[in-house]
């Protein structure tokens, strides 16, 4: 059919789509307003009392709405051919799937969006009329003052829901289809069915209207349809998908093959969309699409309503009833969002649990005491799995640790026997999780007492009960986090009694139940902590069974057990490996297992971007890697490490202030960075990262006087900015720093691990400044103490910086044929550092 030039009082611009009942054209109208609108021709048909019927509903139908988010008709007439025609507002924008995806929509931003559309349909209904081909096509959506508005159109195949309203249709044949199948109610399917299918449903009504909305909101949110089915043939497929029961949000998108898109399309991980499809929306969604439509939301506006409920962080109607559920829901709504970067009020956990249970009601003791235990599990639970689970990956220390304290002052405040065991379990759980949150902020001490509490409390529930395997797993959580404490204030002899105690408990749980894979998996850690102890106090070779058991268990759990989490646990197994085999002399090796701990990591981060403890996780590993280049003489490989390491915990640090074991970092892969650009001879910019460095860490270690690594860090941050300075030439603070630095060091020799090692390196840097600054004996009697320091321990050892400390004191000392017998240990390990190249030529010449 040839494209008409003009219609009406309308100029016929292009042909803007082509539809089952009519073509619509775009349009220009002169008079009485100039505007463009689209205008909607009725197609040629072998039935035209049926289609003529259906068209004049549309137009009546329009007519009569007015609402923002529905398609106005301005006008109505007759071609020439005695086709009619209506004259609609031109809508632009994208279909809702589309225009969201491109936009890439949050969950919220969508569910947002889509109460609109709940709004909109409802206005229809109010005017009685029933859409009937509700699908993705038929809402656009464009941005109207920065936001999405959808509008609706094609109420062409619209049904009166009051008869006395609009012309009903004079026939509504079987074989003629109505709408769209991919999203057709049951009730809709079955009215093209045969008389045996039918199952007795009668005729559509509104909620029609909701089920498509349902499947409309399903695809918006989980990127798939709940069935897979054609849209225009196979009508028993189609009815046997439909009438079945779809699979829920979670579980739709859980099964398909593209969720790492998926979530991104919606700025999430695949974990992200799933913590926020489960639960209410799998309810909601679940409702909108009953079979039965008695089960479904009655109105659009009750759907709209529900949606905003759950925005809001109120209960949802369609989610079973219970005072938990409640309490969440409560808990959830009275603190700012954490995306934010905003922190819970003081005390909100505490008077969202006391008016979810309706204590004023509560009259007698007894049930007062009930209520207590009751409270007390609630904030147990809300602690272990819904605050933690969604602030850990964020990395907001700040708001976990805000509530568990509030947590800590409520259990005190509960009387000892107000607490069954079960609870108690779940106490001590908490109270280990509240000192880890407080240990990573450098509340060592508090961390420590909260520790030892679910300690106590998890040797108190063992031994009323020695045969339950729960209570002896808790006595190893325990017993394991107790230990770490002790770990980090290089305590090892406590550490190692902890961690033995730890690795016999889960070897114990192995024995009873050799199946269980988190039980063989706390024996892989077991070995890690213990060969971790051990690599520290200096027995290499039992640090090196432990970690290649450690190995074998993680790669044995994840075989049966794949993911994430087993990625994780496998890359930290690798981490170890390496370092205790550095710390041997098989460099090549030790650099094998640290690439593939950095490969691992990197693959996580990729996979879920927002995880902030992944991220940090790589930071670390990277940090193994570029150490070992640095001193195997890959120089630019490592500096350019370093470079990705600040890049990585810069955002880290601004995002959650409070956790400072991640600002920590960020001083210290300062500090190294400086290191490497120094070796390059780029002492400008070298100069430019360390002063801030030194001085944070500075700042650190004055509000955390307790941590021994902290205090190391900072003294070797220090002697960076002292060598620095003197090559820049600034003798001045060269001199104030070395001096400085290993009077640190000195006043507190017994608190360093490798004091020895420590204590030799700074000596050697104020030698080389008090050299520089003419006070030779003062830095030959510098240089003789570092010798004496290290000569001791330097017959059997592999440790590079040890022996490169060595190797300089010797060679300054004019002792240039020990020098290089040193350096020959150095050079047949692998190592090839700047300094070792540069103290081989000087020996050398001497």
């Amino acid at each position: 059919m040839e494209q008409p030039t003009r219609i009406g009082s309308y100029e016929i611009a292009e042909v803007l789509g082509e539809g089952a009942m009519g073509t619509v054209y775009i349009a220009h109208q002169q008079e009485p307003v100039q505007r463009t609108v689209a205008l909607k021709v009725l197609k040629a048909t072998d039935e035209p009392a049926e289609v003529l019927d259906r068209y004049e509903t549309e137009r009546q139908a329009l007519a009569v709405m007015d609402h923002p988010s529905v398609a106005r008709v301005f006008d109505a007439g007759v071609t020439d051919d005695g086709n009619p025609y209506v004259v609609m507002e031109r809508v632009e924008g994208s279909s809702i799937l589309r225009f969201s995806d491109e936009h890439r929509l949050t969950i919220r931003e969508r569910l947002t969006l889509f109460a609109k559309v709940c709004h909109a349909v409802q206005h229809a209904h109010q005017k009685g009329v029933i859409h009937r081909d509700l699908k993705p096509e038929h809402i656009l959506v464009s941005e109207v003052d920065g936001r999405p508005m959808p509008k609706i159109i094609d109420f062409g195949i619209a049904t009166a829901a009051d008869p006395e309203v609009f012309v009903r249709s004079r026939s509504e044949s079987r074989d003629s289809v109505i709408g769209t199948p991919a999203y057709m109610s049951p009730e809709q399917i079955n009215g093209y069915m045969s008389p045996e299918q039918i199952n007795g449903l009668s005729d559509i009504d509104t909620r029609s209207d909701i089920y498509s909305l349902g499947i409309i909101l399903y695809e918006l949110l989980v990127g798939a349809a709940p069935f897979d089915v054609p849209t225009r043939a196979g009508w028993g497929a189609v009815a046997a998908r439909i009438m079945s029961d779809p699979p829920t949000p979670t579980a739709r998108f859980s099964s398909i093959d593209t969720q790492d898109t998926v979530a991104d399309l919606r700025r999430t991980t695949p974990e992200g969309l799933r913590r926020e499809l489960h639960d209410d929306i799998d309810w909601i969604v679940r409702r909108a699409m009953a079979k039965e439509r008695t089960e479904r939301y009655e109105t659009a506006h009750e759907f709209a309503l529900e949606l905003e409920r759950h925005l809001a962080n109120q209960p949802v109607h369609a989610h079973p009833a219970g005072v938990r559920y409640a309490i969440r829901k409560f808990v959830q709504r009275n603190r700012i969002a954490v995306g934010s970067g905003t922190v819970i009020a003081a005390g909100v956990v505490l008077f969202a649990i006391t008016t979810s249970v309706q204590a004023a009601q509560i009259e007698r003791a007894h049930e007062e005491a009930e209520a207590r235990r009751s409270q007390a599990e609630t904030l147990i639970d809300f602690m272990l799995t819904d605050l933690y689970e969604r602030l850990e990956p964020l990395g907001r220390l700040d708001i976990l640790a805000e509530v568990g304290d509030e947590a800590v002052d409520y259990f005190v405040s509960v009387p000892p026997d107000g607490f069954t065991d079960a609870e108690l379990a779940s106490l001590s759980q908490a109270m280990y999780q509240i000192g880890d949150v407080r240990r990573d902020q450098g509340r060592l001490p508090e961390a420590g007492a909260a520790f030892e509490a679910s300690l106590g409390l998890a040797r108190a529930l063992y031994d009323r009960d020695p045969a339950d395997d729960d209570r002896l797993f808790e006595l190893g959580q325990a017993e394991f986090y107790s230990a770490e404490r002790y770990y980090e204030e290089q305590r090892y002899e406590e550490a190692f009694q902890g961690f033995s105690a730890y690795r016999d408990i889960s070897n114990e749980l192995v024995r009873r139940d050799p199946e269980n894979l988190t039980y063989q998996l706390e024996v892989g850690f077991s070995h890690t902590n213990v060969g971790g102890v051990l690599h520290r106090t200096g027995d290499l070779a039992g640090a090196l069974v432990e970690f290649e058991q450690a190995l074998e268990a993680k790669r044995r759990v994840a075989a049966a057990d794949p993911g994430p989490r087993r990625d994780r646990d496998i890359g930290q197994a690798h981490n170890f490996l390496g370092a205790v085999l550095r710390d041997i002399g098989r460099l090549d090796e030790a650099q094998l297992h640290f690439e593939a701990d950095v490969e691992i990591k990197e693959r996580l981060v990729a996979q879920a971007p927002q995880n902030a403890p992944d991220a940090f996780r790589l930071v670390v590993a990277m940090g193994y890697l570029a150490d070992l280049q640095h001193a195997r003489g890959d120089v630019a490989r490592a500096l350019d490490g370093h470079r990705v390491r600040r890049e990585y915990l810069i955002p880290l640090v601004e995002n959650d202030p409070s956790n400072l074991r991640w600002a920590r970092n960020l001083s210290v892969v300062e500090a190294k960075q400086a290191h490497v650009l120094a070796d390059t001879g780029e002492y400008g910019e070298a100069g430019r990262l360390i002063g801030p460095a030194v001085e944070r860490l500075e700042e650190l270690v004055d509000q955390n006087p307790d941590q021994p690594n902290w205090r190391a860090d900072f003294v070797r941050a220090l002697s960076v900015l002292a060598s620095v300075r003197l090559m820049q030439g600034d003798l001045v603070e060269a001199d104030r720093a070395s001096a400085e630095c290993l009077q640190v060091v000195i006043a507190d020799l017994a608190s360093f691990g490798d004091a020895a090692i420590v204590a030799a390196e700074r000596e050697l840097v104020r030698a080389e400044v008090l050299a520089a600054s003419g006070r030779t004996a003062e830095a030959v009697e510098m240089n003789e103490s570092a010798v004496d320091r290290l000569v001791p321990q330097a017959e059997s050892s592999t440790d590079f910086d040890l022996l490169t400390t060595l190797a300089t004191a010797l060679l300054r000392l004019d002792r240039a044929d020990e020098a290089r017998s040193v350096l020959s240990s150095l050079e047949a390990m692998g190592y090839a550092a700047p300094e070792v190249v540069a103290l081989r030529e000087a020996s050398l010449v001497r």
